[in-house]
């Protein structure tokens, strides 16, 4: 193996380590030691490659980003699919539930923003930019079918918000929920009320917002 493709090898071990631990810790709390242990390598490639701590972390966030650039893109097809405005509200919250809480683990870009959304860092910029942005647009898209010209783009942020809100807190305050007696697990009936119930819930709003504009 030539000196330079053992160069990138050990860049491309070193990005896949630091998301394992990115994921799991956040920014503050990873560590170089624990990042080279993974990969294996050591401080002086990290040194190398990346200069430093945040650095080494954006470019970890840009490197998950690519990665899961596959999953971004269907995520968005499948809520653009549907005719209505109302049912890509429906197909947009059953997506974002499934994503969180279903079979399949949250991907490490979402617990890398879980981390962002507590304790932000110079990167988050970036990925409201490249993931946020996006997801959020297509969802005033929806609001804004459902409540008509009328309203204003306030009225359409704030629903929009109101309405990303119900979904991500069942992922956040999950622990908290189950101790007060409701969903100790999400399995995909589970996760269907829960879309069908934040749906409702939301097309009512929308739809009481509507008839007093």
């Amino acid at each position: 193996m030539s000196s330079s493709l053992r160069t990138q090898v050990t860049r491309e071990r070193l990005l896949e380590a630091a998301a394992d631990v990115f994921a799991e810790n956040g920014y503050r709390n990873a560590t170089f030691r624990e990042i080279c242990l993974r990969a294996p390598a050591n401080i002086a490639a990290v040194n190398y490659h990346f200069r430093d701590k945040e650095r080494f972390y954006s470019a970890v966030v840009e490197h998950v980003i690519e990665q899961e650039r596959d999953l971004l893109r269907d995520f968005q097809s499948r809520v653009e699919a549907p005719a209505s405005p109302e049912e890509r509200l429906r197909a947009f919250i059953h997506r974002t539930l499934d994503s969180l809480l279903g079979a399949a683990p949250p991907t490490r870009l979402l617990r890398i923003m879980a981390h962002e959304m507590m304790e932000p860092t110079p990167a988050l910029d970036f990925m409201v930019e490249r993931v946020v942005q996006p997801t959020h647009g297509n969802m005033r898209e929806i609001v804004r079918g459902i409540l008509g010209e009328n309203a204003d783009e306030r009225m359409v942020a704030d629903c929009a918000h109101s309405i990303t809100g119900q979904c991500f807190i069942f992922y956040h305050a999950r622990a908290v929920i189950a101790r007060l007696g409701a969903y100790p697990a999400h399995d995909s009936a589970t996760i269907e009320h829960l879309a069908e119930h934040i749906t409702r819930f939301s097309l009512g709003a929308l739809r009481s917002i509507r008839d007093a504009l």
